[in-house]
């Protein structure tokens, strides 16, 4: 609604998925970095700290702040889940398998 502040929850929910946007926009450069030819010698490789630095610039273009940690970024690359990931997989009631068809049913049934 217009004119009513958005609840601390809400805001914490929608600086957590900007802070994911962002992660997520800083793991596509990197796939982009390797994806490059190591004979490209006119742009080299950037580093953690500069991918970081990069999405930060992007997320504030789009209006939002984000803080990312190149430690953070190293984590996900190597494997590691984000707190909203482990969340979903440890306390979730169904799984994302078991939600893509839990709405196929509901889709088959509505029709």
């Amino acid at each position: 609604m217009d004119g009513q502040a958005k609840s601390n929850a809400k805001k914490q929910h929608s600086k957590t998925m900007d802070y994911e946007e962002g992660l997520a926009f800083a793991i596509k450069l990197h796939l982009e970095d390797m994806e490059k030819p190591d004979s490209e010698k006119d742009r080299p490789r950037r580093s953690l700290q500069a991918l970081c630095q990069e999405a930060q610039e992007e997320m504030r273009k789009r209006k939002k702040d984000v803080t990312l940690s190149h430690v953070t970024l190293k984590r996900q690359l190597d494997g590691g889940r984000s707190c909203q990931q482990a969340n979903e997989e440890n306390h979730g009631w169904i799984t994302a398998e078991e939600e893509a068809s839990v709405v196929a049913y509901c889709l088959e049934l509505a029709a």
